[in-house]
């Protein structure tokens, strides 16, 4: 078992833990769901902090890639602090938690363009210049970390209840089609 392994497990083993220990200040009865569907026992919780135990096992002896382990360890714990929230009366909205993690997809997209060898980059197939294309990916790196700071600070807003989805939703899309005809505009003026 590698370095990576014994973290992953580690980690799956913490929640399970503290999991565990959060159920006994719940109701008898939760929501599995963040819409207040059908209530369940509240052990239902314990069970779902198994998965990514489960998960890093069985790709740790399928050799498989160590961040569908890392996916289903983040995505199982934020859930799960979602659930216990919602349990205690702390609603979350939905398009506010959506934000957010589009706001995490974005940056790390803004990251991998940033990186050398990287094989995600602004790649259109026209552009033969070294010059445009270097362009091309400082603003796509620039596109992708200004939608990430724009739609973090959005969810924070509309979880505050200070603006609502139907005026972040517009501006967000607006920047990103302004984004990508700057982009196109680069790609095209030397093509």
């Amino acid at each position: 078992m590698n370095k990576v392994e014994k973290k992953i497990y580690t980690i799956s083993a913490l929640l399970i833990v503290v999991t565990t220990v959060l159920t006994f200040f719940l109701p008898n009865n939760i929501s599995l769901t963040l819409t207040g569907g059908r209530e369940k026992s509240r052990y239902y919780l314990i069970l779902l902090s198994l998965i990514p135990l489960v998960t890093a096992y069985i790709i740790s002896i399928s050799k498989l890639s160590y961040a569908i382990s890392i996916s289903f360890l983040v995505f199982i714990s934020f859930y799960i602090a979602l659930i216990v929230l919602s349990s205690f009366g702390i609603a979350i909205p939905v398009e506010a938690l959506v934000l957010f993690v589009l706001s995490l997809c974005m940056l790390a997209i803004a990251l991998l363009i940033k990186k050398e060898d990287s094989k995600v980059k602004i790649n259109l197939k026209y552009v033969t210049s070294e010059l445009i294309y270097k362009r091309l990916q400082k603003a796509g790196c620039f596109m992708f970390i200004t939608l990430s700071c724009e739609m973090l600070i959005f969810s924070i807003l509309i979880f505050l209840n200070l603006v609502k989805p139907s005026i972040a939703i517009p501006v967000i899309l607006i920047t990103g089609f302004v984004y990508a005809l700057i982009i196109l505009k680069i790609s095209i003026k030397n093509k």
